[in-house]
């Protein structure tokens, strides 16, 4: 989809605009890394301090979220979020769990919702969903959710999207499944009603990101959310030059990359 420009308010400025209060992260590494979304145990925890210096959590101004599982979830992320006493959603690609060695395993993730943590859908396989058929959105949506709810007998209203793509197609067919919330990748989006669905933004979070910066942001410092506009709307322009097929090819083989330079490092 596309994005538009954000609204101005009264005083004609568009970038007071609140951003979404959903931050989202990908990966916590031991050391810092190449790869972009991957954020270190030192930045993530550096995160956490100013969102309890900002009072950001106590106000449910903020709310931090993770999407794939990978086993640095556990390994990492859930030791500072239970030092910090910080609650987070935790969104997994239900068909990894326990299936690839980069991913948590099913007691893991149980011993995140034990915590009190939030565990919802990242679909089934990471599969695009607007690129599913018919039967690959059963899969992908009521598939990963049953799942979920038998292993952690729980209830799961929740759902990220792969990519943060959907369409009108996408968003009837996770209304259909049972979700009652779905969460996008685009910072500057409010909350909506589609479908008889909440469907949310979210401000996915870079290893470039540091502490100054995440502050700026979250003051709503004018030049900074410009910027990130401005970064927003080339990373789109990108995806609709090359198509979402060569994007997330592209994508993927530049993390791959970014891995195997960490490794070798």
């Amino acid at each position: 989809m596309t994005d538009q420009a954000p609204k101005p308010n009264r005083e004609g400025n568009y970038w007071l605009k609140a951003l979404s209060p959903v931050l989202t992260y990908h990966e916590i590494a031991e050391r810092p890394s190449r790869y972009i979304y991957s954020a270190s145990s030192h930045q993530f925890e550096e995160h956490l301090r100013l969102f309890l210096e900002m009072n950001l959590l106590s106000s449910s101004k903020i709310v931090v979220t993770f999407d794939d599982g990978k086993l640095s979830d556990h390994d990492f992320a859930l030791p500072l979020l239970e030092k910090f006493r910080i609650p987070a959603t935790f969104f997994v690609t239900v068909g990894h769990i326990g299936n690839q060695a980069s991913h948590m395993n099913w007691e893991q993730v149980r011993r995140i919702a034990s915590l009190g943590h939030s565990v919802q859908s990242h679909g089934w396989s990471h599969l695009l969903l607007t690129k599913a058929s018919q039967l690959e959105l059963y899969r992908e949506l009521v598939r990963s959710k049953k799942t979920l709810e038998d292993r952690l007998g729980l209830p799961v209203a929740s759902i990220s999207l792969p990519g943060g793509r959907w369409n009108a197609e996408v968003l009837k067919a996770c209304a259909n499944a049972g979700y009652s919330q779905v969460y996008h990748s685009d910072p500057w989006s409010s909350i909506e009603r589609r479908d008889n669905l909440e469907f949310l933004g979210r401000l996915m979070v870079r290893n470039t990101d540091s502490v100054d910066r995440l502050h700026r942001l979250l003051s709503r410092k004018r030049a900074d959310l410009v910027r990130l506009w401005l970064q927003h709307q080339m990373k789109e322009a990108v995806k609709g030059l090359l198509g979402d097929d060569t994007y997330q090819c592209l994508w993927s083989s530049m993390g791959r990359l970014s891995r195997i330079t960490d490794a070798r490092q």
